[in-house]
């Protein structure tokens, strides 16, 4: 515990100005601290959540991606960058990546982690909006493609069924 107050007394102001999620956990992984970004997304008060598990601001399928990846026998570093699905208080899903380093003692014993969110809502929404443009831009070429064979089966069949009565003569 002393590594977490070491951090909170070196970098608490640090933390605070993060505009990123930024939350200390114990050993047992209940939060000790986070930064006012992380009441703000959540829509909570900071009483809510010291004393709890992060886990229960996640969707069950986060949750046991989470738990997967923690209970593997050689998973001891850093979680980079996994996809979560996390609930606001209201209700609201959003997509956040989030990053968990472990803190350590001097004996490398585990004794809490540092966890720091980046909510990718806009960044969903903007790659939803590119693969939707996507789709409607090959629709619009099958359809002129379509068009083209058209317009030019048509004077083919023309010239195809003149020679076919040249033929005939």
């Amino acid at each position: 515990m002393s590594n977490q107050v070491d951090i909170l007394e070196k970098y608490g102001e640090m933390i605070n100005l993060i505009p990123d999620i930024v939350c200390l956990t114990n050993k047992d992984h209940i939060i000790t601290h986070c930064n006012e970004r992380l009441l703000e997304q959540l829509g909570i008060e900071r009483k809510e959540i010291i004393g709890t598990t992060g886990m229960n601001f996640l969707t069950k399928k986060s949750q046991e991606k989470i738990i997967k990846i923690i209970s593997q026998p050689k998973q001891r570093g850093r979680i980079e960058n996994l996809e979560v699905d996390t609930i606001k208080k209201d209700g609201t899903i959003y997509k956040a990546l989030v990053t968990i380093d472990p803190i350590l003692d001097e004996g490398g014993e585990f004794q809490g982690a540092i966890s720091v969110t980046k909510d990718i809502t806009e960044l969903y929404e903007i790659k939803k909006e590119l693969y939707t443009q996507r789709e409607r831009n090959l629709a619009t070429i099958g359809h002129l493609s379509s068009r083209m064979a058209h317009d030019i089966k048509n004077p083919i069949s023309v010239i195809s069924m003149s020679l076919e009565n040249l033929r005939g003569l």
